[in-house]
């Protein structure tokens, strides 16, 4: 007989005994415990045929078969049945689950992009299509595969996905192709040259947050951290929460109106993870308020909202306001203060303060505001209006205008005072 078996995190196994009295442990990792049950009851079958010496049902041995190979390489493991033998390369299903658990050297917002590319690799393919056998034309299918509309949640209509997702799940199954092609698992990347990746930005998703918006925002919440960690996001230019939960007070310079950043999402780059930010005569109010109110020896500027859900906390007080939260919610407050920051400081230097590049700001963050059309509609009247003047005084100074009163009567003068003659005098 065997036993199922969990610990705290919830992960399972299945102890049992061999026929020659050794206890032995099917771990399955995170299990439901029905598919467990399902499982249990087949080792009790295999066992049973060991124990007899005899060939498992035609029923187990289906089961068997069938099964994925992460799972027979466990089974495989503890003696209950032969192992696989492995194609000419190896199976994608296997490829990905292997690849994924070497991964320990990434974020956990990056492991999760490449959980999904994971995913939809397998929905498509089928876990145990060999690596070999997946061509350029198949990548062109998945890609198409991608942008088929299907129903997400908490959306009544289907839709496919967006174009900036779509260029993050062939970037992570590209970089995954990759790694199988310098470990020799298949001779070369069917992503090279199969499909033109696209662009990973979406202009339509970019929202100006005003400073009248963010002010309403702000006062909506009578709590002075958050209120700092709203200023910090759409005043400093903080990523948040990364960002925003890493600072700390040793990190403030009040004398020198400065202060030090550390971004965790650049922690493996060593000083590229440091930067110093001016403290903006707008986010001081609100820095000097929670350090008035700080606890004596406090070590982070956050201290009591370093929880999960900041994210969340933030699009309750936007709509605590009285507005709907919009796209990008914390990604655009740093986006307006990139932008408005660079109306008056060289895009170099914003860059520096926000801890980007000129290139990374100007595709992701920098954006054209209706301000700017209208100033750049002001500039061209002005400037058309000084070329005419221009042109009448010079007139004027030839003797070519007798009136010199309004520009509009200057111009019809010039033109119609004159009497009509032979044009070579």
């Amino acid at each position: 007989m065997a036993s199922i078996s969990c610990d705290a995190a919830g992960r399972r196994r299945i102890i049992f005994k061999t026929a020659d009295g050794r206890r032995r442990a099917l771990h399955l990792g995170e299990f439901p415990q029905k598919a467990a049950e399902q499982i249990k009851t087949k080792v009790e079958a295999i066992l049973a045929a060991q124990l007899a010496r005899a060939a498992v049902d035609a029923e187990t041995a289906r089961w068997v078969g069938s099964v994925q190979d992460d799972l027979a390489t466990k089974l495989a493991n503890v003696g209950l049945i032969d192992a696989r033998e492995a194609p000419v390369g190896a199976f994608l299903g296997t490829f990905l689950h292997d690849y994924i658990a070497k991964r320990t050297d990434v974020k956990p917002n990056t492991l999760k992009t490449i959980h999904q590319a994971r995913r939809l690799l397998v929905e498509h393919f089928g876990p145990r299509k060999p690596m070999r056998d997946i061509t350029r034309a198949d990548i062109k299918d998945w890609l198409v595969f991608l942008q088929r509309p299907r129903k997400r949640r908490n959306s009544k209509e289907a839709k496919g996905y967006a174009q900036a997702t779509i260029a993050t799940h062939l970037k992570k199954a590209r970089t995954m192709f990759e790694y199988a092609a310098a470990a020799r698992l298949i001779d070369t990347n069917p992503f090279h040259k199969a499909v033109k990746m696209p662009k990973q930005t979406n202009k339509s998703r970019e929202v100006m947050v005003s400073r009248e918006i963010i002010d309403k925002v702000i006062d909506a919440t009578g709590d002075t951290e958050w209120k700092l960690v709203i200023a910090l996001a759409r005043f400093g230019g903080l990523r948040c929460p990364s960002e925003v939960k890493a600072l700390r007070w040793q990190w403030i310079d009040w004398e020198g109106d400065r202060f030090t950043v550390f971004s965790p999402k650049k922690e493996h780059l060593g000083d590229a993870a440091w930067r110093i930010v001016p403290i903006f005569p707008e986010l001081r109010p609100y820095l000097q308020a929670a350090w008035d109110e700080a606890d004596v020896g406090a070590v982070y500027v956050i201290a009591r909202h370093r929880g999960p859900n900041l994210y969340t906390g933030i699009g309750r007080i936007v709509q605590r306001a009285g507005f709907q939260k919009w796209e990008r919610l914390v990604q655009n407050m740093r986006g307006t203060r990139e932008t408005e920051l660079a109306e008056s400081f060289p895009v170099h230097v914003v860059a520096a303060w926000l801890g980007n590049t000129p290139k990374i700001a100007a595709a992701h963050y920098l954006q054209v505001t209706e301000e700017h059309m209208q100033r750049a509609s002001r500039a061209r009247q002005t400037t058309r209006a000084t070329a005419v003047s221009g042109r009448m005084e010079s007139q004027q100074e030839n003797g070519s205008v007798k009136n010199t009163g309004n520009l509009a009567h200057s111009t019809h003068t010039a033109a119609t005072d004159y009497p009509r003659q032979e044009s070579n005098l």
